[in-house]
């Protein structure tokens, strides 16, 4: 059976009109991948594509607002054009990126279906995998730095911080335990507040316990190095953070655990063994460039030139 001529027409006018639908459509996807390229600004005229910015764009921020997103993006863009002027990378650009994060993520996508052991997410997002990059940049630069600091400035490194390269030891608490229904906080705060002033008046811990009547909620621990990995530590940072600090003859503040309250006096700090210097000289100098790197970044973050592009309107 013949079509007639308007039927013809029609699918003629039709074809068209979806080939002009799929031109403006392509068109648009493709304009707005080459917008993803366009330099947003400038980081001592070193250029920021605006897909690089929007990765780092805050949520919220205007669309076209990338102005504490190029100031978070200074260092990432300065360590990659000190390692490209080092001939250690080729191409910082963002295209470049985007390659380098395709070749990643289809090389994962191989490994999973080979059933290969695969460490990290089958698949990076733009950003972690920029984030993962600027670790790896970071790690290069370290290795490569010409920084060599002399012996007199690792032994001030090493003598200024006297928990490097220092074990734990061990400390001896006398403490209060309040139970839930045992205790008003501001009670207990009044309390603490009494044994302190005991104890900086020269009284003994255990006769300030005698004499309030407080050795039924008296008790004694002390921690070790072993201890420090234990739920007792790792899982309230107020007791975590008086294992660490609270010196001998010292009161703590009253913490409390919501259904406990505990006053903790340090009754006995032990130091730890510490590794001789000469003995750690080389992770010494690791820590003095890592050091140096996170001195170099807060100052080249502060005398940054940066350039919007609209200001060069």
């Amino acid at each position: 059976m013949k079509k007639s001529a308007g039927v013809i027409i029609i699918s003629i006018i039709s074809l068209a009109a979806m080939g002009v639908f799929f031109f403006i459509t392509g068109n648009r996807t493709r304009q707005d991948d080459t917008d993803k390229y366009q330099t947003v600004a400038w980081i001592n005229s070193i250029p920021v594509a605006k897909g690089e910015a929007q990765l780092f764009q805050q949520t919220g921020t205007a669309n076209e607002d990338y102005k504490e997103a190029v100031e978070e993006l200074v260092w990432y863009k300065i360590l990659q054009n000190e390692l490209m002027e080092q001939g250690k990378l080729e191409d910082i650009s963002y295209e470049s990126f985007l390659e380098k994060l395709e070749i990643e993520n289809t090389s994962r996508l191989k490994k999973k279906e080979n059933g290969e052991v695969l460490y990290g997410p089958v698949q990076y997002t733009e950003k972690v995998y920029y984030e993962y990059l600027q670790e790896t940049y970071e790690t290069i630069w370290i290795e490569s730095a010409t920084v060599e600091p002399s012996e007199e400035e690792l032994k001030k490194l090493y003598e200024e911080d006297e928990t490097l390269y220092q074990t734990f030891g061990e400390v001896t608490f006398l403490y209060l335990s309040f139970e839930e229904d045992n205790y008003i906080k501001e009670e207990l705060e009044q309390l603490r507040s009494e044994i302190e002033k005991a104890v900086t008046d020269g009284k003994d811990f255990n006769k300030i316990v005698a004499e309030l009547q407080l050795e039924d909620v008296y008790d004694e621990r002390t921690f070790t190095e072993q201890d420090l990995s234990t739920p007792d530590v790792t899982e309230y940072p107020e007791i975590s953070q008086i294992v660490y600090t609270l010196e001998e003859n010292e009161v703590s503040e009253l913490i409390d655990l919501g259904n406990q309250g505990l006053i903790f006096y340090c009754q006995e700090r032990k130091q730890g063994i510490r590794t001789p210097f000469e003995e750690c000289k080389d992770a010494l100098e690791e820590i003095y460039k890592e050091n140096y790197l996170a001195k170099k970044t807060e100052e080249e973050r502060s005398s940054a030139v940066i350039t919007y592009v609209e200001d060069k309107k």
